[in-house]
C-alpha cells in the first residue's frame, strides 16, 4: 500500500505553499492522509473528502456521514469572481488550489461523475464561466472528455443562469498541460498570463439557456 500523504507532501507535489493549502481548509489526518473541507454556499452541512495519496485512482474517499455532497468551493470565491470577472469550473480539488493561489475564482467537481452537485450559488459573482477540459484520459473522464464537457454545459443549462450577460467558454488544455496544476508547475510566474491567453482563445459556447427561441 502506498505511503499516505500529508499536507506538506501535497504542497511539494503540487508546487504550492503548505500554508496556502491549510488556508484552503486542508488538514492532516492522524495516521496519514488529509481532510479536504467542503462547504456549501448556503452554509448547510455537507460531506468532507479524505485524500490518502497525492493522486490517481482510489486516492480519495468521502466522509462516512449521511450528508449531501457538493462542489468544491470556498467563501472567498465570489469575491475573486467579481474582481477577475470570471470563474473556472474544474475537475478535482488540486486545480482549485492552484487557481485560488493565483487569485483566480474556481469551483471543482469532485469527479467527472458528480456534475450534478454544482449549484447556482457556486457561480455567484462571475460574468464569464470558463469550463476547463483536460486532455482526454479514462482515469479523469471515464466516459470521455467530450461527454464531460457536454454534461457540464447541460448542468449549467439546468441551473438557468438568470443573468443573460453571462458568457460560457470552454478552455481545452490539450497540447498545453495535463491540468491547471501542471500549467502552474511549468512556470509559476507565467501562470496568470498563460491562463489569460487560454481565456482569450477559448471557444465560446451557446448552451440552451441562451439560445434564441425558434
Amino acid at each position: 500500500m502506498p505511503e499516505r500523504t500529508s499536507v506538506a507532501d501535497l504542497a511539494r507535489t503540487k508546487a504550492l505553499p503548505e500554508d496556502a493549502l491549510r488556508g484552503f481548509g486542508v488538514t492532516d489526518v492522524h495516521g496519514g492522509g488529509v481532510r479536504e473541507e467542503y462547504l456549501s454556499p448556503d452554509g448547510a452541512p455537507v460531506r468532507d473528502r479524505f485524500r490518502w495519496t497525492p493522486g490517481g485512482l482510489n486516492s480519495s474517499t468521502w466522509e462516512e456521514r449521511d450528508l449531501p455532497r457538493t462542489a468544491y468551493w470556498r467563501p472567498f470565491v465570489p469575491g475573486l469572481a467579481r474582481d477577475r470577472g470570471y470563474l473556472l469550473l474544474c475537475e478535482g480539488e488540486s486545480s482549485c488550489w492552484t487557481a485560488w493561489h493565483h487569485g483566480v475564482a474556481a469551483v471543482g467537481f469532485p469527479g467527472a461523475d458528480h456534475i450534478g452537485v454544482l449549484g447556482a450559488g457556486h457561480l455567484a459573482g462571475a460574468d464569464v464561466i470558463g469550463v476547463i477540459v483536460e486532455p482526454d484520459d479514462p482515469d479523469t473522464y471515464p466516459r470521455g472528455a467530450d461527454h464531460y464537457r457536454d454534461q457540464v454545459l447541460a448542468r449549467l443549462a439546468q441551473l438557468g443562469l438568470p443573468d443573460a450577460q453571462r458568457r460560457v467558454v470552454v478552455l481545452d488544455l490539450t497540447g498545453t498541460a495535463a491540468d491547471l496544476v501542471e500549467l502552474h508547475r511549468q512556470d509559476p510566474q507565467q501562470f496568470p498570463a498563460r491562463l489569460g491567453t487560454l481565456l482569450d482563445d477559448a471557444r465560446e459556447t451557446r448552451p440552451p439557456f441562451v439560445q434564441e427561441q425558434r
